[in-house]
């Protein structure tokens, strides 16, 4: 967004020097206009991540991995607000984008037509005041993503002595992985030395001095430095998706995702809590021809009574590993494509419209099915949605599962 308002502002500059300016001034501004390209991209081969490749041996990973007994710093309602913040905040970002690139086009359009029907003088004119406009309607899309990370930034901060209030009732060792006794029991806790130099790289980002495990919520371990990071990681160009560091260390690394080994391991060890009255008048509801799902406000209700998430606990309601991880997925996608709270807590026999909140024929549905067929590389018709969204939280995890094992023509 920043580079389109430079190059507004570049272009207004230009289309002044050749309205009133000589040759001289015409020369001048696309030599500033050149020079500062050159700086933005030397500033921005100069921005590299931090290296531990070289620094990580080999050897630490020949044996299994250490697990961590804990407790972890888990997800809560200030974790829950502080990822609906950075949500608005990526949503804007991405509606921008594609805003200052319609303007672009329209711009360079109505410029073309210009110069064919008129004179230079008049395409001259055309070309300062679209980037005139273009420049308004930027300093309005910047505003608003200023307005945003701010908030984004008082959340983190909100965060910041809940995290200060854990660790002085759960001291953590300090961590420093310039030492190398410190940098080799941290990477310990991973599988396999890329998962251990992403780990560390995002500790160093984030500026966390105290050790941290896979199952630690990010931005809570961040804290009030969360906001800061987020930027640093954009910068690189990397996208945060998931909660814990094990799931965003396996969203970098473009790995599907799952649960940590020690949690899996505890599929199939209880049964799921019978549904509330509110929720069996939901699914007497969905027995009806064209059933429409309830307030968001009272869906939302019952999702506070509910303990807050555990990954432990959530995969022991599941048969097997396989579904839980299936499960896990799901959860994620409805928490990142349907604004759910990140504490959300689900259970195999919740009805769909929990984790939907909307009608079948919304267009919420309909990017949450196609956010399923992209996670998962499985193909739903539109019969298959319709059932599936009037199903329960097992059924839908039975369905992906089915749907994986069959050959991918099928599918």
């Amino acid at each position: 967004m920043s580079n389109h308002l430079v190059f507004s502002v570049w272009l207004i500059m230009l289309g002044a020097a050749l309205q009133w300016g000589n040759i001289w001034w015409t020369c001048g501004v696309i030599a500033c206009g050149l020079f500062t390209l050159l700086l933005r991209r030397r500033g921005r081969t100069s921005n590299t991540l931090p290296e531990y490749a070289a620094q990580i041996p080999e050897e630490l990973f020949s044996v299994p991995p250490l697990i961590a007994s804990g407790p972890f710093l888990e997800q809560n309602e200030l974790d829950g607000q502080l990822q609906q913040a950075e949500n608005r905040l990526r949503h804007w970002e991405s509606h921008s984008r594609n805003f200052a690139f319609l303007i672009a086009v329209s711009g360079i359009a109505a410029v073309a037509v210009t110069a064919w029907l008129t004179s230079c003088r008049q395409l001259f004119t055309a070309l300062l005041l679209w980037g005139s406009l273009e420049s308004i309607l930027l300093l309005f899309c910047l505003g608003v993503k200023r307005y945003l990370r701010n908030q984004l930034k008082h959340r983190s901060i909100d965060l910041q002595s809940t995290r200060a209030q854990w660790l002085l009732n759960h001291p953590r060792p300090p961590l420093c992985l310039d030492r190398q006794q410190d940098r080799d029991h941290f990477c310990r806790f991973y599988p396999g030395k890329a998962e251990a130099r992403w780990a560390c790289i995002l500790t160093e980002l984030a500026g966390i001095d105290f050790l941290v495990y896979p199952q630690d919520s990010l931005r809570l371990a961040a804290g009030g430095g969360y906001a800061q990071f987020l930027q640093q990681t954009a910068r690189h160009g990397l996208k945060i998706t998931g909660t814990t560091f094990h799931e965003v260390i396996r969203s970098i690394l473009g790995q599907s995702p799952s649960a940590l080994p020690e949690d899996l391991a505890v599929a199939g060890t209880a049964s799921a809590p019978p549904l509330s009255t509110f929720l069996v008048k939901v699914r007497k509801n969905m027995l009806r021809k064209n059933w429409k799902s309830l307030s968001e406000e009272l869906l939302l209700q019952e999702i506070q009574q509910r303990p807050e998430m555990s990954v432990r606990l959530f995969c022991s309601y599941w048969p097997t590993r396989e579904q839980a991880v299936i499960a896990l997925a799901i959860r994620e996608l409805a928490i990142q494509n349907m604004d759910r709270p990140a504490t959300m807590m689900c259970y195999p026999n919740d009805p769909a419209p929990l984790l939907l909140y909307v009608d079948l024929d919304s267009l919420e549905s309909a990017e949450f099915i196609l956010g399923m067929e992209e996670k998962f590389h499985i193909r739903i018709t539109d019969a298959e949605a319709e059932n599936l969204l009037s199903g329960s939280f097992a059924e839908i995890v039975e369905y992906v599962q089915r749907k994986q094992t069959e050959p991918m023509e099928k599918s």
